[in-house]
């Protein structure tokens, strides 16, 4: 698995990685930005979607998707240096009891 985080990507880059595929991607929309996740998986591997969530309000900027692999939960985050730690706190917690 690779995850990338703030990837300022844009909807018409490629990004392709030979032997993998992006199950998540998120971009900048129109101006490139620090911004963006993408998270990559070797083809061969069965997984499934646990979550994905972005939110973006003022100062607090928090991305995230997780996927569950057999038994393990893989959590990728982004957290903007500018979010506070209790929306951080949140989320994860959030996300650790699906």
């Amino acid at each position: 698995m690779i995850s990338l985080v703030e990837t300022w990507t844009k909807p018409t880059d490629s990004l392709e990685i030979e032997g993998f595929k992006a199950i998540h991607r998120r971009n900048c929309n129109d101006t490139r930005k620090p911004f963006g996740q993408i998270t990559y998986l070797k083809n061969d591997l069965k997984y499934e979607n646990i979550t994905e969530r972005c939110e973006y309000s003022g100062k607090d900027h928090i991305e995230y998707c997780s996927i569950k692999i057999d038994d393990i939960c893989t959590i990728s985050v982004y957290n903007s240096p500018n979010s506070s730690f209790d929306v951080l706190k949140r989320h994860i917690n959030e996300v650790i009891s699906i």
